[in-house]
């Protein structure tokens, strides 16, 4: 949500930049099957698959390396935020100065 909020105000909220609002979401539910897996194998615990260890391992991976790719993101678009903002602010002095 926080990606979407700060690309509307750099006006990139557009095609290729909505799809960056899901990488949480697909972190959130990578999670949640991750935990359910975890249950899972505390459950059924002296007899584990190798299938079930795979799967939640690879739903950790997944959770870790979305939840990094958010972040990175998320300061990509507050730092073009604060950029765009000190421009703007530079270009109104500069024309007040000016005139």
């Amino acid at each position: 949500m926080a990606i979407g909020i700060f690309s509307k105000k750099l006006n990139k909220l557009h095609y290729p930049f909505t799809y960056l609002c899901i990488v949480p979401i697909i972190a959130g539910i990578a999670d949640y099957l991750e935990n359910f897996g975890i249950i899972a194998m505390l459950i059924s615990y002296p007899d584990l698959t190798e299938i079930s260890v795979k799967t939640t391992s690879t739903f950790s991976l997944i959770k870790s390396l979305s939840t990094t790719a958010f972040f990175v993101v998320l300061i990509i678009v507050l730092v073009s935020l604060v950029l765009k903002t000190v421009n703007r602010r530079k270009a109104r002095a500069l024309k007040v100065w000016i005139t």
